[in-house]
C-alpha cells in the first residue's frame, strides 16, 4: 500500500514539474517567435554568433512546441497516471537537458534560468525513470 502511494505521488510531482516547464517554455517560446531579434527579452543576436541560428525564431518555435506543448500533454498524461508517463518524463527531461547543454555550448551561461531548467530536466528524467521502473515491476507481477 505504501509503495502504491509513493508511485501515485511520483505521477503528481512529475505532472506539476511538467506544468511548470510548459508554462516557462510557452512564455519564452511565444516571446521569441513574436520578436526573433530578442530585443523584447533583453538579449541580442550577438549571442547566437556561434550557434546555427540567425535569430531566435527557430529556438522559440522549438521551445514552444517541444517543451511547451509537449510538457502540457505529458503533464495531463502524468496527472491521469498513464503508464507512458515514465517514458515521456525520461524523453522530455533528456531533451531539456540536451537543450540547456547546447545553450551553454553555443551561447554560454547567460541567464539564471539556465541552471534551473537543467535541474528541472534532470528531475523530470529521474521521476520518469522511477515511474517507468515501478510500472514495469507492477506489470511483471500481473
Amino acid at each position: 500500500m505504501e509503495k502504491e502511494d509513493s508511485i501515485k505521488s511520483y505521477f503528481q510531482v512529475l505532472g506539476i514539474l511538467q506544468s511548470i516547464i510548459a508554462i516557462g517554455a510557452i512564455i519564452g517560446g511565444v516571446g521569441m517567435c513574436m520578436d526573433p531579434t530578442g530585443k523584447t527579452d533583453g538579449v541580442t543576436l550577438k549571442l547566437l554568433q556561434e550557434s546555427p541560428f540567425n535569430d531566435y525564431w527557430y529556438p522559440g518555435l522549438f521551445l514552444l512546441i517541444v517543451h511547451g506543448l509537449g510538457n502540457i500533454i505529458a503533464a495531463y498524461i502524468s496527472f491521469t497516471k498513464k503508464h507512458i508517463s515514465g517514458i515521456l518524463g525520461m524523453a522530455l527531461g533528456g531533451i531539456l537537458i540536451f537543450w540547456v547543454v547546447m545553450q551553454f555550448y553555443w551561447i554560454g551561461f547567460n541567464h539564471d534560468l539556465q541552471p534551473a531548467f537543467l535541474v528541472f530536466g534532470t528531475a523530470e528524467a529521474f521521476l520518469g525513470f522511477l515511474i517507468q521502473r515501478d510500472v514495469q515491476v507492477h506489470l511483471s507481477r500481473k
